[in-house]
């Protein structure tokens, strides 16, 4: 798991821009996949990414820890895109994603993905894929089991390699 360095940690909490922006660096990815795994609409990712990091350049200095920094940032990012879901429940979003990764057939991975996984495996994938994690660490931050983990992220290989199969 990434974790903070304390000279960073340290002056992000007294609210230094340069270490707040390598706080957006380090985790802009991740949080970008995790909001895009619940919303599944770019548009209303990159909004609520911009408001997740508001957040967190407001209440950084409330984490006193920074190997909880990672967990923390993930999960207010998790309740901004759900309380987002819960304002719009009426509307139906269409699904957008970034076509600049593209497949041989013209699909976007993240299409593929998101309409063939479940989210628990969207957002495994992502973070063993995308942004290198451990599946000891992804264990932690989903309050699983390193079994679980493992099992879900072998449905969801499984599950991909059949649809590029086909």
């Amino acid at each position: 798991m990434k974790i903070l360095d304390k000279e960073t940690f340290t002056a992000f909490q007294r609210g230094n821009h340069l270490a707040f922006q390598k706080v957006y660096e380090q985790f802009r990815s991740l949080l970008y996949v995790v909001i895009l795994s619940i919303v599944k609409h770019e548009a209303t990712t990159e909004d609520l990414l911009q408001d997740t990091f508001l957040k967190i350049y407001q209440k950084g200095h409330l984490v006193r820890d920074p190997s909880k920094f990672q967990a923390w940032v993930v999960m207010i990012a998790k309740h901004t895109a759900l309380n987002e879901l819960k304002r719009h429940k009426d509307e139906s979003w269409q699904d957008t994603y970034d076509h600049t990764a593209m497949s041989e057939d013209g699909k976007s991975l993240f299409q593929t993905w998101h309409r063939n996984l479940s989210d628990e495996e969207n957002l495994i994938i992502a973070y063993k894929i995308v942004y290198d994690l451990g599946f000891e660490d992804i264990a932690k931050l989903r309050n699983a089991s390193l079994s679980h983990v493992y099992k879900i992220y072998q449905q969801a290989l499984e599950k991909l390699k059949e649809v590029y199969q086909k």
